[in-house]
């Protein structure tokens, strides 16, 4: 396998794990903002009660430094093998 081929490969594989890390997070986001909407509709609360928010925060922070920790990743793998194809 030639070094341009894995480097096809590997920078394929980050995508696709970066693709499904997002789809994962706004799925997430979706769900918690339609359980935050049912459970304000049946209890007469504010939209997202103070509590959720909170924890909503740190769920996105979260998300946050996960995204940044696989961008870094991505960065390292391009880098390297950009150096190999040279």
């Amino acid at each position: 396998m030639t070094d341009a081929l894995a480097s096809r490969i590997v920078r394929n594989k980050l995508a696709a794990q970066r693709s499904a890390l997002v789809r994962d997070a706004q799925y997430l986001a979706d769900t918690y903002r339609r359980l935050a909407a049912e459970l304000a509709d049946e209890n007469h609360l504010p939209t997202v009660p103070t509590g959720d928010s909170s924890r909503a925060a740190a769920a996105a922070q979260q998300l946050a430094q996960g995204l940044a920790e696989l961008r870094g990743m991505q960065e390292i793998a391009n880098t390297t093998l950009a150096a190999k194809e040279n």
